[in-house]
């Protein structure tokens, strides 16, 4: 059963697309996904995805007394040209993300992509794998780390993108190794293990870190 929140997000923002595939609208949109961290069996199983991309992100994450929401401000680079704007923010303790994207024109988005690096001490980069599954309208993202070392992490880790989170979801397009998933919050083992990945082993030190 989708929860009221849910419907009622629904009915504010009433597009529900994958906000990370469609093009920058700059008009806010539903972001209700699925996430789940694994290990690469065989990373040559990449090769079969229906497209692929590189991302470098800086984000600001926000969460401040007195207000029922967090978010997170965050510059994202796509191919090393295309430089995207995102604002996303959810109820506190909610899966559900009201996210909305902008494009920016490349000379601004260089100048604040420069901004946040000299504000955010770690930032990420990637390789997004996206694969179509079959006789749907859904995808798989397969995001693929670079570490502190340049070279790809182990872990990785597979966004789905849905309408109804209690739908069934469908196989992982890729073989993995001790998949966890952040879907329970009751779960401390797997927070921490999302802990350890985004602050140590995928993260890229900013330029400007003390």
């Amino acid at each position: 059963m989708v929860s009221l929140k849910s419907t009622l997000l629904a009915q504010l923002f009433p597009q529900i697309t994958s906000m990370e595939a469609a093009a920058p609208t700059g008009k806010p949109q539903i972001e209700r996904e699925h996430v789940f961290y694994g290990r690469l069996v065989d990373p040559d199983e990449l090769e079969k995805a229906d497209s692929r991309e590189h991302q470098e992100q800086w984000s600001l994450y926000i969460n401040q007394d007195g207000v029922g929401y967090d978010g997170t401000v965050r510059i994202r680079v796509v191919n090393r040209r295309q430089y995207i704007l995102a604002v996303k923010t959810s109820v506190k303790k909610s899966y559900d993300k009201i996210e909305t994207e902008y494009e920016l024109p490349p000379k601004l988005g260089a100048v604040l992509l420069d901004q946040f690096k000299r504000l955010c001490p770690r930032g990420l980069s990637k390789t997004r794998y996206c694969f179509r599954v079959p006789a749907s309208d859904l995808v798989w993202e397969v995001d693929v780390f670079e570490g502190p070392n340049g070279k790809p992490a182990e872990w990785v880790k597979l966004d789905l993108e849905v309408k109804d989170r209690q739908a069934e979801i469908p196989p992982f397009p890729i073989r993995l190794r001790g998949t966890c998933t952040l879907d329970s919050a009751n779960n401390k083992d797997d927070r921490a293990r999302a802990t350890q990945l985004y602050e140590h082993d995928w993260a890229v030190v900013s330029p400007y870190a003390t």
